[in-house]
């Protein structure tokens, strides 16, 4: 296993190996990538963030985004600062979502760590480096998370 990176004194899992660049995170070509760009959620994407996250789990019931506890946790989901929900979109369309917690942190000099969850590409859009995607973003915010925390 690779020593942990300290570009700025700040820890952090990736290794200058593995940091993202022309080919990618860990490395990976690029080649077979769909057309998508990764953004963060807005309060209008909550009906395709519901129908993406109903796919996740098939014995869960689905995301129903008309009820009254589905929209306040979307609002407190979205007003978190410290919490980012990114979504893939190809042509305007949600295709995919990643869920990002940035949590303070105590030890290691009190750098923040991320917590990813809930990842989810559609169906119809898998097989096309979408949550690889997802997770680059993902790792891009930890990375200016962590600089900017620990200057």
């Amino acid at each position: 296993m690779e020593e942990p990176w300290s570009s700025n004194g700040c820890w952090c899992r990736l290794t200058p190996s593995t940091h993202i660049g022309r080919r990618g995170v860990l490395g990976l070509s690029t080649e077979g990538m769909a057309d998508v760009s990764v953004r963060s959620a807005r309060p209008s994407d909550l009906q395709d963030v519901g129908r993406l996250l109903s796919q996740l789990h098939s014995a869960d019931p689905p995301v129903d985004v008309g009820t009254q506890a589905v929209t306040a946790a979307w609002s407190a989901i979205v007003e978190q600062t410290m919490r980012h929900l990114l979504v893939a979109s190809a042509a305007e369309v949600v295709v995919g979502t990643i869920d990002c917690i940035v949590v303070p942190n105590l030890t290691r000099g009190a750098r923040p760590y991320i917590i990813v969850e809930n990842i989810v590409v559609d169906p119809e859009w898998r097989r096309r480096r979408i949550a690889s995607r997802l997770i680059e973003a993902a790792i891009e915010l930890h990375v200016t998370e962590v600089a900017t925390n620990c200057n």
